[in-house]
Parts: structure tokens; sequence; C-alpha cells
């Protein structure tokens, strides 16, 4: 049904019923993206900073990136989360590999290294030291290709049945 791998959207409980844009509540979604990045920092704004100009994710990011310390700690903050959270997935599938998307990327080393040392905490030895963890290189492109592959996809099936069709003789709708 095109919904596999919606990670973001299985629910937690420990009292988060922040409400997520798929309708649902406590979503993963809510606790490691950039809305929840962005609520994180206007919570406990440094000081020098306010809360409506540069406390915004990619700004955010760009001081994480920068080794800002209180940006730094947001990211870790967020990592430690989904890696956390990511445990329960490893127990179930076993994958060799996990592929990190997505806008929190950008800021790199710094949330890669906390969501695999939360991965270490919380898996079993040999589970979480043996899996791999690569960054998506897609960066803003990889929901548009996502797309454009299902439509191809679409597409080529649509021809292949049509193709088999007239060559069988049977019409199709």
């Amino acid at each position: 049904h095109g919904f596999a791998g919606e990670f973001g959207h299985t629910r937690f409980t420990g009292g988060n019923t922040d409400k997520c844009y798929c309708g649902g509540e406590g979503c993963l979604e809510t606790l490691t993206s950039l809305g929840a990045l962005e609520r994180l920092a206007k919570a406990d704004p440094p000081n020098g900073k306010s809360a409506s100009g540069p406390l915004q994710a990619e700004f955010l990011l760009k001081q994480a990136a920068e080794g800002d310390a209180f940006a730094v700690s947001l990211v870790e903050h967020l990592g430690q989360m989904l890696g956390s959270s990511l445990a329960s997935a490893i127990h179930l599938f076993d994958p060799e590999c996990i592929v990190l998307g997505g806008r929190m990327t950008l800021a790199g080393s710094i949330f890669e290294a906390s969501v695999r040392n939360a991965l270490i905490r919380n898996t079993m030895d040999r589970a979480g030291r043996e899996l791999t963890i690569e960054m998506s290189r897609l960066g803003r492109s990889a929901c548009l290709l996502g797309c454009h592959a299902l439509v191809m996809k679409k597409l080529f099936t649509d021809l292949q049945q049509n193709t088999v069709s007239a060559l069988s003789g049977k019409r199709t709708r």
C-alpha cells in the first residue's frame, strides 16, 4: 500500500501526546523531527537567542554542524530518542543497515553518532555493534524521487498489462 517503512508514525508511550501531522498522537516523528527540535529549543532557549528568529530548525542544524553547544545538545537528544526507538525495529527485523534520511541528517556526524550510541546502549550487543548506519545522500530529493519511482512503476505495470492483453487478444479496461 506504499506505507512500509513509516517508522516515524510508530507510536510510543511515556506521556508523549503531541499531535502529529498524520492525525495521530505520540508518533515518533513528534519526538525526533525538525518540529521537535524547534519545540525543544523554544522550551529552553539559550541567552541571546530569541524564540522567534534563530531557533528555527534549519538555523539550529547549521549551528550544530558548526559546533554550537546548545544546538549540538538538541540534535544529540533527538538522535538518542531515534536510536532508542530504532532498537525495537532492530530486534524485530535484524537489519544489516539502517539508512537515516530527512533534514535532521544535515547535522551530519553529530546526529549519526548520537543515534549509533543509543542503538549500542539499547540493543543486544551483537545486533547494535554489527549494524551499519548510512546517511542518505538523496537529501531533499528523497520524497520527489520516491514519488517518481511510484509513478514509473504504475506506468510500466499498466503498460505491461496492456501489452500482454493486446498480445493475447483480450481487451483491458
